[in-house]
């Protein structure tokens, strides 16, 4: 078990330096958004189950065009972050079309994040509280590789929250492709 965690840990590392030295191009591609969610959901059901927390999901979306890898570990960074830090609740996953394209979200009922550290959660490596964290296991990662790929879309990235009460992470990405870069 430990050494399944820290290959993950080992992975989430790479693909974090990849994106950071855009050694990952992305593949766009028109995915089927439902499928892609509703594997997400099922991964992360047992540990939900585990911790005795309602999940639930809602999408009102069916495709949507961007690469499903990098889609997928996005979603995967945020739900793993909801569970970590929720210990009664719900956590709700959803996606639905907006003005702005494409509006996904993942909101828990656990800690919440206090103001002060708010505009540093994107960051790479920051974490919020070091004793719940080393609790809560991470490398502090996942919430910069989520704002990595919002910016690779050319999408909007942002965080609700209060101590005490949850948080729910928002980006969106647009619905057309985003302009490829001049060489």
């Amino acid at each position: 078990e430990s050494s399944k965690v820290l290959l993950e840990r080992i992975n989430i590392i790479l693909d974090y330096a990849k994106l950071e030295f855009e050694k990952i191009t992305p593949e766009f591609r028109e995915i089927d958004l439902q499928a892609l969610l509703s594997e997400t959901c099922a991964l992360f059901e047992p540990a939900v189950r585990r911790k005795g927390l309602v999940f639930s999901f809602n999408f009102g979306i069916a495709t949507v065009v961007t690469d499903r890898k990098l889609l997928g570990q996005v979603l995967q960074a945020a739900v793993d972050n909801a569970i970590k830090f929720t210990d009664n609740g719900e956590i709700r996953v959803g996606a639905a079309v907006t003005d702005e394209g494409v509006h996904f979200w993942v909101a828990d009922s656990g800690c919440g994040i206090g103001v002060a550290e708010q505009a540093n959660v994107f960051q790479p490596f920051f974490q919020v509280d070091d004793t719940m964290t080393r609790t809560a296991g991470g490398t502090g990662l996942g919430l910069a590789i989520v704002r990595r790929f919002v910016e690779l879309h050319g999408g909007r990235l942002w965080l609700e929250s209060e101590q005490g009460t949850g948080s729910t992470f928002h980006f969106t990405i647009p619905l057309s492709l985003p302009p490829v870069p001049s060489a």
